[in-house]
């Protein structure tokens, strides 16, 4: 029982993001689904979340997010698994120029387990500069 690489499986998504300048907010959603034809089930997946810029500094992001993990309904529940979601409050800010030290506090697993997470971003531009506009 279980997936087989020559199962015939389809899978698709959406994503939606907006930007709102007047309140320096971004908003985002997103949506999956996958199907094994095969074993005739399926499970989906979902995002969304909200997050605003330059709130405490300049470059600093605020956000708020809730996700659920691919996942099948009635096959959870059948199993007595819990609901595979997290909720996450996260911090960033810019530390260096090409550095981001971010703090995140995250919910999973039927929001029972709570997780403090550390985040550090590092940008490397590989570009020459000026190049690209010549």
């Amino acid at each position: 029982f279980g997936i087989n690489k020559n199962d015939d499986e389809e899978a698709f998504g959406v994503n939606g993001e907006v930007f709102i300048p007047e309140l320096n907010m971004g908003i985002f959603g997103r949506y999956g689904i996958y199907r094994n034809r095969d074993l005739d089930e399926e499970g989906n997946t979902f995002s969304f979340g909200i997050t605003f810029l330059d709130l405490f500094s300049k470059n600093d992001r605020v956000g708020l997010a809730y996700g659920r993990d691919l996942s099948n309904e009635e096959l959870r529940q059948e199993n007595g698994d819990d609901v595979p979601d997290v909720l996450e409050l996260y911090y960033d800010f810019q530390f260096l120029p090409n550095v981001r030290l971010g703090f995140s506090l995250q919910q999973r697993n039927s929001l029972k387990e709570t997780f403090a997470g550390f985040r550090l971003k590092t940008d490397f531009d590989v570009t020459p500069r000026g190049r690209l506009t010549q």
